[in-house]
């Protein structure tokens, strides 16, 4: 009595072009805040859709766009807040739509994994496993797999997860990552404009066969107050990017990588127990950090 299923509401699953996401919508609002919706078995395919009420899913079934899903949407928007989002599978079937955008504050995504997600003519956030665009949201335990460039003209997408925002409207404030892995990606953690957000506990690993480098394994932009620490990064072109203030970072080891670096405005960032290990291929140049070439005439101070 405490599980709504999908399919009791229309769902059906195997069928890329039947859209799930009307049976998966009436579940939620069937279900309200008591009862969790549960996506079992599947897949079930969708064109893009949004949930705006405080909801529960589970269930550890999967999730496909249909053909006729656009890629300059997420598959799903979180708008709401207070939702609980767990134990979901997304492929996205080497297309451009990326699974997960949360827009709502105070959100917990649990137990989530993506795969196959090819970028398009698209960046920032529209290709990423998860994106947090809200506040005080949290995501534990992401695996992301096999995200391929496709035909984005930024090297760096896409992305295992992505913070942004605009903190002078209160968004992208505090949300947190606790457990991601990502396996062949193009960018591990990208931080846009957000505000003392935190990743832990993390592996970005493109050491398989026929993986190409991460091109940015953790790229702050513009976060400050950025805390990152206890993971590992493996064969990124740039392991660690910094741009912003107050940040740290700890715990960190990076192996077989290449250049990272601290750009202005950087600020009173500090590096703590940081292990680096010289590539075994045959680079252009590594370092652990370095100023980069947009500093040049400015300051990188303290």
């Amino acid at each position: 009595q405490d599980y709504i299923d999908v399919r009791d509401y229309g769902a059906i699953a195997g069928d890329p072009a039947f859209d799930n996401s009307p049976a998966i919508l009436s579940a939620l609002t069937v279900a309200g805040q008591d009862k969790t919706v549960l996506v079992y078995g599947g897949p079930f395919y969708c064109n893009n859709f949004a949930i705006d009420s405080q909801c529960k899913i589970a269930g550890g079934g999967t999730i496909c766009p249909m053909p006729t899903a656009l890629d300059n949407l997420p598959l799903i928007e979180v708008s709401a807040s207070n939702c609980n989002i767990s134990n979901l599978k997304f492929d996205s079937l080497n297309s451009g739509v990326y699974p997960l955008l949360v827009t709502g504050d105070n959100n917990k995504v649990d137990k989530i994994s993506a795969e196959n997600l090819t970028a398009t003519e698209t960046t920032a956030a529209s290709a990423s496993g998860v994106a947090l665009r809200g506040s005080y949201n949290s995501v534990t335990n992401l695996t992301v797999r096999n995200y391929l460039n496709g035909t984005a003209p930024n090297g760096s997408v896409p992305r295992a997860i992505v913070f942004e925002g605009d903190p002078d409207i209160g968004t992208g404030i505090g949300n947190t990552a606790d457990g991601v892995y990502g396996f062949s990606v193009n960018s591990g953690l990208i931080c846009g404009f957000s505000l003392n957000c935190s990743l832990q506990n993390f592996v970005f690993d493109n050491s398989a066969d026929g993986a190409e480098d991460i091109f940015n394994a953790i790229y702050n932009l513009n976060c400050d107050g950025f805390v990152c620490k206890d993971g590992v990064i493996i064969s990124s072109a740039q392991p660690i990017v910094e741009k912003a203030s107050d940040s740290v970072y700890s715990n960190i080891t990076i192996i077989d990588s290449g250049l990272s670096g601290i750009a202005s405005p950087c600020k009173r960032v500090t590096f703590d127990n940081i292990t680096f290990s010289a590539p075994a291929l045959d680079r252009a140049g590594y370092n652990f950090l370095r100023t980069r070439s947009e500093n040049e005439g400015k300051a990188v101070e303290g």
